[in-house]
């Protein structure tokens, strides 16, 4: 595997050791940056760079990793997680009263992408060093999760109105008052 970092060479090595060791070098060399997506193929992906990179090692290929400096990223972040609240905060009510109407079940498509959300939203407490006790967040993960799959429309609308609607009201303060750096 031919390997880069924005575009600049790194390695070319088919050894594991050799390429972990090339990447710690540089990132110890390059604290506060980093690697945010890989470009594979001509195209551009976020998933997770480090499975790709051992799934490769054997190949012939050229990756390029691309970076940014962490407070970058960390505003981006902070910024997507305010525009997401946003959204949360304005779509969540209709739900909730459709969960306690007459026909709940019809609400059932539109949480997929809202549970995907939330846990967007506890996983960037930990990325954004946000000083939030998750343990209770998981355990509301859990009963939200047991409601939906278990059709209790009421509980799962007393969960999204009661808990998860003030907590992510909560969060966005938190986030909103968050310096990551950056003027």
């Amino acid at each position: 595997m031919r390997l880069f970092i924005d575009n600049k060479f790194l390695i070319d090595s088919k050894a594991l050791e050799e390429t972990e060791k090339a990447l710690n070098d540089w990132a110890g060399k390059h604290s506060g940056q980093v690697v945010w997506a890989y470009e594979w193929n001509g195209e551009t992906n976020q998933d997770d760079w480090i499975t790709f990179l051992n799934n490769k090692i054997q190949s012939e290929e050229k990756i390029n990793l691309l970076t940014k400096p962490e407070v970058v990223l960390k505003q981006e972040m902070k910024d997507s997680v305010l525009i997401y609240c946003a959204n949360v905060k304005e779509h969540l009510p209709p739900v909730i009263d459709g969960l306690f109407g007459t026909m709940p079940e019809k609400e059932t498509g539109k949480l997929a992408d809202l549970f995907e959300g939330l846990n967007f939203l506890i996983s960037s407490v930990s990325l954004l060093n946000v000083g939030m006790d998750l343990s209770e967040r998981n355990q509301a993960v859990i009963e939200l999760s047991n409601a939906f799959e278990s059709k209790d429309f009421v509980e799962l609308a007393d969960l999204l109105k009661y808990d998860w609607l003030p907590w992510v009201r909560e969060y966005e303060k938190e986030i909103q008052t968050l310096h990551v750096g950056i003027s």
